[in-house]
Order: structure tokens, then C-alpha cells, then sequence
């Protein structure tokens, strides 16, 4: 994260910081990670029966298998931070499409447990790469216009990651109790894809937000 962020004005008001949610950047901002943690939790809520159960692990394999995933969270952590710094939220598109396609090619791998493994450890890698861009976009949007509400923007992430974790949750028992392990792909992936949609949106709109500065500033 930058080291240089401004901070907010001592004694801001709370109608001063709200006003940071009327700005559509960061309210699909606040979208986009809401619809990602939903999308990771979606299966997540049920990894370890997902593994046994499902991949046909044994649980002495178990501790080894979630290490093995929380392994490459942390790389998938470094990988944000990699995207951040070149195009941030223009690169996330390719990463969702990514996600699409191996949530929905999950419950087809419950009989292949060796490429089903794979697959989670691809999707934890990739499916939080939102985090680095999407915090920097808060707060880039925040400094620049809404100087009041750097706090506000600083937890943006966090508040709407712990909601998004409540629909994906949500969303697997759901899917559990009406298709079993091998449906859980399938909530995860509508996630993704509305994550998708959400970040295309959010991109025309910080394009179209950004052409009228640069208009503006030539007409000075």
C-alpha cells in the first residue's frame, strides 16, 4: 500500500464521511468485494467436506491439503499487490473470467480428485487478487475528493468482505441442501459473474470520470 495517504481531518463529521458512499466509484467499489468474498465463500463455507468428502481426501491428508491452500492465499495476497501496481482494476476481467470457469468446472471433478485439488488451489490463488486494487481505489478516490473520509475508505474492504462472507455462506448452505457438494461450484460462479459485471461497470465509470477531469482541465 502507499506509504503517503493522507489522512483524515481531525474532527470529521459522519454526514462528511457518508458522503464518500454517494460516489458510484466507490459504491461499485464496495459491490465488487462484496460479490468476490460471496464468490470465495460460496465453497469455501465447505472446504473441508469439499476435500474428504467430495475429492475423496482421507482426513490425515487434511491438514497437509489446507496448508497447502492457505499457502497459496498468501501468494495469491503478494499476486494483488503485483496487479495493484500495473493497471490494477483494468486486469481483474480476466482474473473473474478465470474464476467462472473453474467454479463451474468444480463439481465435474468430484470423481478426479487430483485435478479438483488443483482447481482450489488455482482459485486460491486468484480469487482474491481484488483486494491490493480495489483498497488502493478507495483510497486514490478518497484523497483525491473526499479528503474527510480517508478512515471511511480505509475499511471499506473489510466491512463489505465480512458481508459478502454472509451471502456466500448463505448461498452454500443453500446449495448444499438442495444440490450437496458437487452444486457449490455453480453459487460460487454467479458470484464471480456478478463480480464481473460489477467491475466492468466500475472501469467505464472511473474512464468516464477521469475524461471529464481531463476535459475540464484543458478548458482552464
Amino acid at each position: 500500500m502507499p506509504h503517503n495517504l493522507a489522512k483524515a481531518a481531525s474532527g470529521s463529521s459522519l454526514k462528511g464521511q457518508l458522503t464518500l458512499l454517494t460516489d458510484r466509484r466507490i459504491t461499485l467499489g464496495a459491490l465488487l468485494i462484496l460479490f468476490s468474498a460471496a464468490a470465495l465463500y460460496a465453497y469455501y463455507t465447505y472446504i473441508r467436506p469439499l476435500l474428504t468428502t467430495g475429492l475423496g481426501f482421507s482426513t490425515t491428508a487434511l491438514t497437509w491439503l489446507l496448508l497447502a491452500l492457505g499457502i497459496m492465499n498468501i501468494l495469491g495476497n503478494r499476486l494483488s499487490g503485483f496487479v495493484a501496481e500495473r493497471h490494477g482494476l483494468r486486469t481483474l476481467p480476466r482474473f473473474y473470467l478465470i474464476d467462472i470457469v473453474l467454479l463451474l468446472s468444480l463439481p465435474f471433478t468430484m470423481s478426479l480428485p487430483l485435478i479438483g485439488l488443483n482447481i482450489l488451489l488455482v482459485l486460491a490463488l486468484i480469487i482474491s487478487v481484488v483486494n491490493a486494487p480495489i483498497q488502493i481505489h478507495f483510497l486514490e478516490v478518497a484523497e483525491a475528493e473526499y479528503p474527510q473520509a480517508t478512515l471511511l475508505a480505509s475499511s471499506l474492504n473489510a466491512i463489505f468482505f465480512n458481508i459478502g462472507i454472509s451471502f456466500g455462506s448463505a448461498t452454500a448452505a443453500g446449495m448444499m441442501a438442495y444440490g450437496g457438494l458437487a452444486s457449490l461450484g455453480y453459487g460460487g460462479a454467479a458470484f464471480a459473474t456478478l463480480a464481473l459485471i460489477t467491475v466492468l461497470i466500475l472501469n467505464h465509470v472511473i474512464r468516464k470520470s477521469q475524461s471529464k477531469k481531463t476535459v475540464a482541465n484543458q478548458q482552464k
